[in-house]
């Protein structure tokens, strides 16, 4: 392509070339979902997109439903605050984007602020509001699950809106349970574990919990 090229055509390319990146990685997590080497790849290919919507001002390709939702199961802190972290830049694209446009309402861009919203909407009823299956409705990743499969999870996982939190989720076991004793932790409530496990420790995690939850740090 010239360097004289339109902005446009850079715009139009980088939008294809992305879609086919999210093509590709999402049939790659099909196949091997409980590859941890294949979902840091994927990440990794998202958050390149990522940059280079940030360079060009123009958001293109938002991550695929499957690498949004695997890093919410997946016992990795690391990876978790890898796609916070994706999630983080592009709400500083669509926040660049809404300015740019003088509020002028374009339906894709539109469509993924609101998936964005209810992802992070997923990841406060999961880590800290306990409520990812009771408030399925107002996020993303879960909100297709139907009343008789959430009935059968929390039959057969007691209490099962509490599992992903920072108090419970195994991702973060390592960082909080070596600082806080057995029975002191079962009262500890995810305030605390948030203190002891992802201030300071993950920074796009912490940023984005102080952001939804100002209450973290009162």
């Amino acid at each position: 392509m010239s360097t004289n090229s339109p902005q446009i055509e850079y715009t139009q390319i980088l939008r294809g070339v992305a879609k086919l990146l999210t093509q590709l990685y999402s049939k790659g997590l099909q196949i091997n979902p409980d590859n941890a080497l294949v979902l840091a790849s994927c990440l990794s290919a998202a958050s390149r997109c990522a940059r280079a919507d940030v360079c060009l001002g123009a958001a293109c390709s938002v991550p695929a439903a499957l690498l949004l939702a695997l890093p919410l199961l997946a016992p990795s802190a690391a990876t978790l605050d890898h796609l916070v972290h994706l999630i983080l830049t592009y709400r500083k694209i669509f926040s660049k984007l809404k300015n740019k446009n003088n509020s002028v309402r374009n339906t894709h861009e539109f469509e993924h602020r609101q998936l964005l919203k209810a992802y992070t909407s997923d990841i406060i009823s999961c880590l800290y509001q306990e409520n990812f299956l009771s408030n399925r409705q107002e996020g993303y990743v879960f909100s297709k699950l139907n009343m008789q499969t959430v009935t059968m999870l929390n039959k057969v996982i007691p209490n099962a809106d509490s599992k992903l939190s920072l108090r419970n989720h195994l991702a973060f076991a390592p960082y909080t349970y070596l600082q806080i004793e057995g029975s002191q932790a079962e009262t500890t409530d995810n305030s605390m574990w948030f203190k002891y496990a992802i201030d300071k420790q993950f920074p796009s995690l912490c940023k984005l919990l102080i952001m939804t939850t100002p209450q973290l740090i009162s």
